[in-house]
């Protein structure tokens, strides 16, 4: 008798229910939308097999949910940038980031444009100082409290060439009221680039 490997890791390590449900989905919906603070969202995060994948790569590192939204980014990326453009993942704390082990934003980007020769990952301009509370649990003024005064500028020096020549595309994974796209697009204003998009995978 030949035992199936897969329903064998199965049996002794049960899948969540978002993982089953991953497992059937090839393609996420680009179902972009222009929001009331000009964010653009790439994806519904009411639409079920994308608020599974938003959850695993953030919380699990999971492979497949990482690569099924870093294609409805490639997607975007591909379709609308045209010139070359600083795509900036929002940043973790360093606790978050420590306890996490890495930033589920900048995994997804960095695969996204592995092969866009017009746009370049920037992972260290813009850094979170302040450790905050899950966006998650807090109402829309609280939100807007939670990250005001959270995020500062960092190398400055090594990217203020590209400053000057290239607009910014600030990534988020998920965004609701807004507010921690917000407080980046703030802090980065003061550097003076040539513009910032915000760009959201779900909302």
């Amino acid at each position: 008798m030949i035992l199936d490997y897969k329903l064998f890791i199965d049996f002794i390590f049960p899948p969540s229910l978002d993982e089953l449900l991953i497992r059937r989905c090839q393609k996420l919906n680009n179902q972009e939308s222009i929001l009331a603070d000009r964010t653009v969202a790439l994806c519904d995060y009411k639409n079920k097999y994308v608020k599974a994948a938003i959850h695993l790569n953030k919380f699990n590192g999971h492979r497949h949910s990482r690569n099924l939204l870093a294609g409805a980014l490639h997607e975007y990326l591909n379709s609308h940038v045209k010139q070359t453009s600083l795509l900036l993942p929002v940043p973790l704390s360093r606790k978050r980031q420590r306890d996490r082990g890495y930033n589920q934003v900048e995994e997804v980007a960095r695969i996204a444009c592995r092969d866009l020769e017009n746009v370049i990952l920037v992972k260290d301009l813009l850094v979170k100082e302040k450790h905050t509370k899950p966006q998650t649990t807090l109402g829309k003024t609280d939100r807007l409290n939670n990250v005001k005064g959270t995020f500062a500028v960092g190398s400055v020096a090594k990217y203020n060439s590209l400053l000057k020549k290239y607009p910014i595309i600030l990534l988020d994974d998920v965004t609701t009221t807004g507010a921690t796209l917000a407080a980046a697009r703030a802090e980065l204003s003061t550097l003076s680039p040539v513009s910032v998009i915000c760009v959201a995978l779900a909302h």
